[in-house]
This record gives C-alpha cells, sequence and structure tokens, in this order.
C-alpha cells in the first residue's frame, strides 16, 4: 500500500499521546510500501511539536533526519532534502534553501 501521511499521523507517532491512534499510525506507517510527505506536513509538524508540545529543536531536527533516511519516505518537494542535506553538510543557512512558506520551520530549527 502506498500513502501520503499527514501531519496528524505523524503526530501519533511521534508524540504517543493517545495509545490506541499511535499504535494505529505507527501499523500503518510501518506496513506502508511508500510514505509520501508533503513540505507543508512537514512544516505543520514541526510547528505543532515546537509550540504545543514545547519539543526541544534538536528533538524536532532528529524526527525529521530519521524521516528523511527512511527508505520508504518519499517527500513532495525535492527541494526539502537538498536543504536538509546542504544544512547539515555545509551549514548553511536553512532560511536561503527553504521556500518561504517553510519560514517558520527554519527560524524553530535554527
Amino acid at each position: 500500500m502506498k500513502i501520503a501521511a499527514d501531519t496528524n499521523v505523524l503526530l501519533r507517532v511521534f508524540v504517543d499521546d493517545d495509545p490506541a491512534q499511535s499504535r494505529l499510525a505507527t501499523e500503518t506507517l510501518d506496513e506502508a510500501e511508500l510514505v509520501a510527505i508533503g513540505l507543508q506536513t512537514l512544516c505543520e509538524l514541526v510547528w505543532v511539536l515546537y509550540r504545543s508540545y514545547g519539543t526541544s529543536r534538536g528533538d524536532i531536527a532528529e524526527a525529521i533526519q530519521r524521516l528523511l533516511e527512511t527508505d520508504k519516505i518519499v517527500t513532495i518537494g525535492r527541494q526539502w532534502k537538498l536543504a536538509w542535506w546542504s544544512l547539515k553538510l555545509a551549514e548553511t543557512s536553512l532560511m536561503a534553501l527553504l521556500p518561504s512558506k517553510a519560514a517558520g520551520l527554519a527560524e524553530i530549527l535554527l
């Protein structure tokens, strides 16, 4: 099965605040052969983790990195993956690499 994961599914996996929903979200992602995640979903995920759950920037960055390194995860919008690795390898400003819609995400991660 191929799926597109939205922010709520990813939040249930990372936050584990509702055991039944978290288990279902984790099982769904584990069973999928391909999981598409859009840039907007990643931005929303970062925003909610940071603003609503008080997750540290380091923990958010680690979660995003784990997502991007997973073989079955496909990001919609190639610029996200390029921006992430450019930042990691060259310590470049994320703000300069991401589209303007992701400015809030960059402010949180930097």
